[in-house]
């Protein structure tokens, strides 16, 4: 069973509010907040394919090396140039990344096609400037939209309740100062927390147990380990 926002906020006597899973029906005006709290903590260490973006189209600029990073995004997942020149562009540490900062006999940068990059708060910067408008494709693990009575469901709600809830409940004993009192305590939803979020990503990492690592070879006509594709 998964729970909505309305239900998480709801009053003491609502099934599946904080309050009612409190037994405290004064925390329910800082419901929201606990909720914004906790799936911040939990968006901050998962990384699972649900938080992926379907893939992005842009260009890079003209004699720049970067591109502005989107405001909802936690870390790159693929980034690639596409088209006639296409190639994968392969995260590196930025001390490498500037180690490949290439220069003419006047000091100023050689523009040419990017081949490695690194990421800030604000971009994604290149080792070179581009000499053209690359077409490229970028996908990334990304901040979902807050839960909230407008948004009152998502991935977590519906598959990972139990994560949600225990977040929610350490942040929500913390604010009941419930530290070292009782069988229900911050450290006992605090460690809950901890064992729903490694099972989490624990299941996102099996979503890619039939990927195939390798090259590939289209047109084989057999089957079996050697079928079309492997």
């Amino acid at each position: 069973m998964g729970w909505t926002w309305n239900q998480l906020t709801g009053p003491k006597g609502t099934t599946g509010s904080v309050a009612d899973w409190m037994n405290n029906s004064t925390i329910q005006p800082i419901t929201d907040a606990l909720i914004q709290e906790a799936t911040a903590w939990i968006y901050s260490r998962l990384r699972h394919w649900r938080m992926k973006t379907p893939p992005i189209s842009g260009a890079l600029t003209l004699n720049s090396d970067n591109i502005a990073v989107p405001i909802d995004m936690i870390e790159p997942a693929v980034f690639r140039v596409v088209g006639n020149y296409a190639r994968n562009m392969v995260q590196k540490p930025e001390e490498s990344v500037l180690a490949a900062w290439q220069y003419d006999g006047s000091g100023n940068r050689v523009p040419q096609q990017p081949r490695i990059y690194y990421f800030n708060q604000s971009y994604l910067a290149f080792d070179s400037p581009s000499d053209r408008a690359y077409p490229y494709i970028l996908t990334y693990f990304q901040i979902p939209a807050a839960l909230s009575n407008s948004n009152p469901t998502n991935f977590l709600t519906n598959f990972y309740p139990a994560l949600l809830r225990c977040a929610i409940m350490s942040s929500a004993a913390e604010w009941a100062k419930d530290s070292g009192v009782g069988n229900y305590d911050r450290t006992y939803w605090e460690e809950r927390t901890l064992n729903e979020l490694a099972a989490a990503q624990a299941d996102s990492d099996r979503a890619a147990r039939a990927v195939v690592v390798g090259a590939t070879f289209d047109g084989l006509e057999t089957t079996g380990p050697l079928q079309e594709g492997w």
